[in-house]
């Protein structure tokens, strides 16, 4: 009687190893099919009404939807718009950017700081439904950059964003940087620069996405986009809403001063311009969007055309525009004195009127720029200089520190990025829903938010390795969001340094394809009149091109050679290349630009207040998000002094300073939220652009708990609910002292997440007797769960407290349940990033931007998630990050994770073991130390391969005390405890 069972569940084992294809329909109904098909076309053609002319709408540039798809709801992607002819080509030329229409203060808002709410909603009231636009109004002429104001705010928003078509029509196209994935009230809903869009009458949509799988929109019509006139016709009264608290800003024409643009339609070389472009703004730090004054500063490039190579093809293309010659292009670059003048207002712009700092950069791109591989070493002490002792000066004038992480200073080359992401793209670093909801602001992108978190000088930027695959076919897409970057980053003072991208050896794209995304970038930092550095060139020699084995990722060194050694022995990898080359290009800015900016100052210690975001716990604690962090090597102890900003201006920087505390003992539940700032004798957001020097000195007390002056990250050890932000490697914690099951009696803050969590994931439609599964070899390991769901069930002595807990669990996914279904977010061979990437899941299951985990979670719709995943090893400090990620994730779609430990040899699994219970302990989240459980079974209870050992098929599920001894049955008996033991929390 067992052998079918056994045959079953062979089958089963071989389901859950490869998903199964839903079978071939018979051929008679699909002939029937098309006889039907056949019949009603010839209806239709018959009935065909007559041919209606459809206005000639100009060309667009094709802007692709979200790539994280929002938790629940079907949402419509948004139609494609019309792409640019191959014939606009973006030339070797100086292009001179108008002004904004809305003027801008700063392309990124820099708000005063204040308290975060934690990650995990609480039960409060649903905010009503508002969605509307208060600016720009109907009939409105538009040019440049324009700030789009209103609300987005509905009690079950999934994500808003901002689309604009042709008036009439209904060719809908997204506004790059505008999808937001939190409700906006009153405030700005995104920019829109229509310098990207062909003159025209256009209407402006802003779509809110619901959970029930539907949108509600708001429409502004006959708009009018005018960047190519010579003089400002005039423009329709603007006629404020009256629903808003604050005042539209009005919508103007640029002077007739300021140079047009040549349109480029027919011809490849356009006339420069006649004179020099400023830009006007009003350098603010507060949300409001009322200008109180203007500065002027030359942010562009004059018309004299920057001395940058000839460009001539090395590859005949079979259409598009000319290829480069990346060859002719130096790998470091060279700024003639009228692109470093130019460069040199953009940097005294940003210095002396918006209090960026000299001696700080930041690094925008993907995984070959998020890496602490990267420039890590520089700022950590760990190099080799070898023959280029030279460049001691440039790590020393970029090494000071400025902001705490984990408990430790981090300067430039060692601080976490928020606009560094493994598989970004210029799409990723601006949009708001990618933006990190511990340090940045709701409805702030990923650039936005590290622009305000460091206050650079200059911006390392490489991007465009998985640009490839998004825009394949329409480079002109990654050549507009990257023009975009440029010009946020020139209007918050910060110098952009565009960088050619490495060799693709994956096999998914051509090397004639990386070029031409490469012409891109180099027409882009052409045109803009900005640093181009050519990093193709410099690793195209090395062996495989600097690229490691998976085809994207640089190349490491072997171990005992580190990424920072720039002898001859580690510059035969491409990470090692990439740091050489990227302190050559900052000491040939800084020696160009600002040469006459000092050295920081020697070990008197400085302080400079640098408001950053703690990282919110998984409780329900406010905390606060201004502190005050030294920016010079040593960590004050005494009474710091104001660092000044020689050479720059007559009068020192605006940088206040502040006189520093003690760490309060208490925990962060004991700060009141009513102190971020310390205690400010005046309102922190009062005209701070007329009167910079007159920001609040912070005034320490005696008493914390009434005016705290420091957050409590300053002691993380004390806050074990703190999420750092740049995990340092693991510190191999005594996972043995973790229980097997999580004790919810002893840590009521994590049973307190637990619910937070549950209960938010109850509003968004979570199913409580649905879990899931998600990550490598357990994922998908048919020893684990699967006896259970088809009930080959021996209780021994357990049937009365767990079979409740099993039938509970046996609720329907499709036609299997959480015990037997196949998860869309496991795979063997996976690492922690994959559970983060788009296009990893099945094709046939999930859609093409959305990730494994979203996947599976807008499939199965569980309540609870068990994480299991480390056994492909990476690095420990890069896996930390990337499960942080993972769990975010999780918890942001309303889902319980739970990370499990890893089984196995202590050797091999340990340091992953140790980052899993601290990335949990971090949040507040219960373990399952499935580790501690199987340690003592013979051969740890798992096979080689890492899968759970199991007597024979159909056994594991038998809980008898022989049968007990192997992996599969001891944890799928500890998996229906834990399961009780969440089910009685949450109930």
């Amino acid at each position: 009687m067992r052998i079918p069972v056994v045959f079953r569940l062979e089958q089963r084992y071989m389901d859950k190893r490869n998903a199964v294809k839903p079978p071939a329909l018979p051929w008679p109904v699909v002939v029937g099919l098309l006889l039907l098909l056949m019949s009603s076309l010839a209806c239709n053609l018959i009935n065909q009404p007559a041919a209606v002319t459809t206005p000639t709408v100009a060309a667009i540039n094709t802007i692709p939807p979200t790539r994280t798809l929002p938790p629940t709801g079907q949402i419509p992607t948004p139609l494609p718009g019309i792409t640019l002819p191959p014939t606009l080509v973006f030339l070797n030329t100086p292009i001179a950017i108008q002004p904004t229409t809305v003027i801008l203060p700063t392309a990124i808002p820099f708000y005063t700081a204040t308290p975060f709410p934690t990650r995990i909603p609480t039960s409060t009231p649903l905010p009503a439904a508002n969605i509307a636009i208060y600016s720009p109004v109907n009939n409105n002429v538009l040019a440049g950059i324009v700030q789009i104001l209103g609300s987005a705010t509905h009690p079950f928003f999934v994500q808003s964003q901002l689309e604009f078509s042709p008036d009439p029509g209904n060719l809908w196209a997204l506004i790059p940087g505008s999808i937001s994935m939190v409700p906006v009230q009153n405030a700005m809903l995104g920019l829109w620069d229509t310098r990207q869009t062909p003159d025209g009458i256009y209407q402006l949509r802003l779509r809110v996405f619901t959970r029930d799988g539907g949108s509600t929109v708001a429409v502004v019509r006959n708009l009018r986009i005018s960047n190519q006139v010579a003089t400002p016709p005039p423009t329709a009264t603007t006629v404020p809403s009256p629903t808003p608290t604050f005042t539209p800003l009005p919508v103007t024409l640029p002077p007739t001063s300021t140079p047009t643009l040549t349109p480029t339609l027919t011809s490849t070389v356009p006339q420069p311009a006649t004179s020099t472009p400023t830009w006007t703004g009003t350098p603010t730090e507060t949300p409001t969007p009322t200008p109180t004054e203007t500065a002027t500063a030359t942010l562009l490039p004059s018309a004299t055309p920057p001395e940058i190579p000839t460009a001539t093809p090395t590859v005949p293309p079979t259409s598009g525009p000319s290829l480069v010659d990346l060859n002719a292009i130096p790998i470091v670059p060279s700024l003639s004195p009228v692109v470093a003048a130019n460069l040199r207002a953009v940097f005294e712009y940003g210095v002396n009127t918006l209090g960026n700092s000299p001696y700080r950069f930041i690094k925008v791109g993907d995984e070959n720029t998020a890496s602490p591989a990267f420039l890590s070493g520089f700022g950590n002490g760990t190099y080799v200089l070898d023959i280029y002792a030279g460049l001691q000066p440039v790590i020393d004038f970029f090494g000071v520190p400025f902001r705490e992480e984990g408990g430790i200073l981090k300067n430039s080359f060692n601080v976490t990025s928020r606009a560094a992401y493994p598989g970004w793209t210029t799409l990723d670093v601006v949009s708001t829903g990618l933006a990190d909801p511990g340090w940045c602001l709701a409805g702030e992108t990923p650039l936005a938010c590290e622009i305000r978190l460091t206050r650079p000088s200059i911006a390392l930027i490489m991007l465009g390795t998985h640009d490839v695959l998004m825009y394949a076919a329409t480079p002109e897409s990654f050549r507009a969001n990257l023009q975009y970057i440029v010009s946020l980053a020139l209007q918050n003072g910060v110098i952009p340094v565009l960088s050619t991208i490495p060799a693709r050896l994956d096999g998914m794209v051509t090397a004639e394809q990386v070029l031409r995304f490469n012409t891109e970038i180099v027409n882009v930092a052409n045109g803009a009149g900005i640093p181009l550095w050519n990093f193709w060139s410099a690793v195209r020699d090395l062996p495989g091109s600097g690229i490691s084995g998976d085809g994207i990722t640089l190349s490491m060194p072997p171990a005992g050679v580190l990424p920072t050694d720039l002898s001859a022995t580690g510059l035969a990898y491409g990470f090692n290349q990439r740091n050489l080359t990227a302190l050559q290009v900052l000491s040939a800015i800084r020696q160009a630009v600002f040469p006459d900016v000092s050295m920081p100052l020697p070990p008197t210690p400085t302080i400079e207040p640098t408001a950053i975001a703690a990282i919110p716990t998984a409780t329900d604690t406010p905390i606060p998000t201004e502190v005050i962090w030294p920016t010079a090597t040593p960590i004050p102890t005494e009474t710091p002094t104001e660092l000044p900003l020689p050479t720059l201006t007559e009068t020192p920087t605006e940088l206040p300073s502040a006189t520093p505390t003690e760490t309060p003992t208490e925990t962060p539940t004991e700060i009141p939220t009513e102190a971020p700032t310390a205690t400010p004798t005046e309102t922190p957001t009062e005209t701070p652009t007329e009167t910079p020097t007159e920001v609040p000195t912070a005034t320490p007390t005696e008493t914390p708990t009434e005016t705290p002056t420091e957050v409590p990250t300053a002691t993380p050890t004390e806050t074990p609910t703190e999420v750092p932000t740049e995990i340092p490697a693991p510190s191999l914690i005594d996972v043995s002292q973790v229980p097997v099951l999580p004790d919810f009696g002893a840590k009521p803050e994590v049973a307190e997440t637990v619910r937070a969590i549950f209960n938010n994931g109850q509003m968004m439609g979570r199913n409580r007797n649905i879990f899931s599964v998600a990550g490598d070899q357990l994922a998908v390991d048919p020893a684990f769960l699967d006896d259970l769901g088809v009930q080959l069930v021996v209780w021994d002595v357990y049937q009365a407290e767990l079979e409740p807990v099993l039938q509970q669990f046996l609720t329907p996914i499709g036609d299997r349940n959480s015990f037997t279904h196949t998860s869309l977010a496991g795979n063997e061979t996976w690492w922690a990033v994959d559970l983060l990437t788009p296009g990893r899941g099945d094709p046939a299951m999930c859609q093409p931007n959305e990730s494994p985990i979203a996947c599976e979670v807008r499939v199965a719709q569980p309540a609870f998630m068990l994480i299991s995943i480390g056994r492909n090893k990476s690095d420990p400090v890069a896996f930390r990050q990337e499960l942080d990620a993972v769990l975010q994730q999780v918890i942001d779609l309303g889902v319980v994770p739970i990370p499990v430990t890893l089984p196995g040899d202590d050797q091999d699994v340990g340091q992953q073991n140790a980052a899993i219970v601290e990335a949990a302990q971090a949040r507040n989240l219960p373990v399952w130390n499935l580790w501690l459980l199987l340690r003592d079974l013979p051969e740890n209870g798992v096979n080689v391969d890492g899968s759970l050992r199991v007597s024979a098929p159909g056994q594991s599920a038998v809980f008898t005390a022989d049968q007990l001894l192997y992996g599969a049955n001891q944890a799928n008996l500890s998996m229906l405890q834990l399961l009780k033991a969440l089910g009685d929390v949450v109930r």
